[in-house]
């Protein structure tokens, strides 16, 4: 295995948690989590950005001691949450059913199921779900951070949120907004 190929493989292990030390496998620090399909880990589907979003942890961040934060996302309209970052961790998508763009940085890639992109921490990105029906993808944060307390609070916000509270929000849990959702009309026309 060359140098490249062995950082690639580091840096996938990472992302899952699953790094293995000269043929050694880590230990779970709890027991295995079963999370059937339509439900939430914690037993309750979250609803973020004004409702488009159902939002279903899959791996707690308990459930990895702080390592990784996964979950499901699904959507039934178009569109997606605004530009934004993430100071301390690094993103993960993988499209389960759908279409959706992703804009990181100053580049937009296109993504149908099967394909999946990973969004460097400190990269501005956004992310809309663009085909007709529903979209569903799979989303991960490593470190988890807060993200899974920021997903809580937000539910709880609700619709009646200022748009001070949710930025004050967005802060306290390490990430940043920079500017608005991706713009689906003017999308179309470039097409």
């Amino acid at each position: 295995m060359n140098r490249r190929n062995f950082v690639n493989v580091i840096a996938a292990g990472t992302v899952f948690g699953t790094v293995r030390a000269f043929g050694q496998v880590p230990t779970s620090p709890g027991k295995p989590a079963i999370v059937r399909a339509g439900q939430d880990r914690g037993g309750r589907r979250h609803h973020i950005v004004g409702g488009l979003i159902a939002f279903d942890a899959k791996v707690a961040t308990a459930d990895s001691s702080g390592g990784l934060f996964l979950w499901e996302n699904i959507m039934t309209t178009q569109g997606g949450p605004g530009r934004h970052l993430h100071h301390a961790q690094d993103e993960w998508f993988y499209v389960l059913e759908g279409e959706y763009v992703v804009e990181v940085g100053e580049e937009r890639h296109f993504l149908h199921p099967g394909d999946s992109i990973f969004l460097p921490r400190e990269v501005p990105h956004a992310w809309a779900h663009i085909s007709e029906g529903t979209g569903k993808l799979l989303g991960a944060l490593q470190p988890a951070g807060t993200f899974e307390q920021f997903v809580e609070e937000f539910d709880q916000a609700g619709a009646q949120a200022t748009r001070e509270q949710l930025q004050a929000l967005t802060e306290k849990h390490g990430m940043k907004n920079m500017g608005p959702p991706i713009d689906l009309a003017k999308l179309k026309r470039e097409e």
